[in-house]
């Protein structure tokens, strides 16, 4: 019954969700680690969708969210075109803190940690902010703060559009 419900609005919020396209240059992504501390190439991400999500461990709708991401995550991750970069934003968190969260939660999406200098670049003043960059390099969609259930429906549906 729920995959139905998300099924119709899906059908139901494509026309909105393709309006909503910023086509916006993203700030490049070329100052990001892994949870090693090893610095992600840019050039693994060249022509990928990627869903960048900002988040501190202390950011409660950040960490609410969580769920509804890995159900995303989970529906795309043997899509080759998209990529996952949950990313701590530095906001009050070394990247051990960032570590120890993440090895204490179950969550199997990829995370990233950056020292505020990009989330900064894209102009993230509130946690926490998913973008979705299509494969040209251009933010497609930002949403701010946590919405509910509804945002495993509406991630879905941004990434799909970004996909296009």
């Amino acid at each position: 019954a729920r995959q139905n419900m998300m099924g119709e609005w899906e059908l139901n919020n494509l026309p909105v969700i393709e309006r909503a396209k910023l086509n916006k240059p993203a700030p490049l992504l070329d100052q990001v680690y892994d949870m090693q501390g090893k610095l992600v190439d840019p050039a693994m991400l060249k022509g990928k969708t990627i869903v960048i999500d900002f988040w501190a461990t202390w950011c409660i709708p950040c960490i609410e969210g969580f769920p509804y991401m890995q159900q995303v995550y989970n529906r795309y991750k043997d899509n080759k075109d998209v990529i996952f970069m949950i990313t701590n934003s530095g906001s009050k968190n070394s990247l051990k803190d960032a570590q120890d969260w993440v090895a204490a939660n179950g969550f199997t999406f990829p995370f990233y940690y950056n020292d505020r200098k990009l989330a900064e670049a894209f102009g993230v003043n509130t946690i926490p902010s998913t973008f979705v960059i299509d494969k040209t390099g251009n933010i497609q969609y930002r949403t701010v703060g946590f919405e509910g259930p509804i945002m495993e429906a509406k991630l879905g549906l941004q990434i799909k559009s970004a996909l296009k």
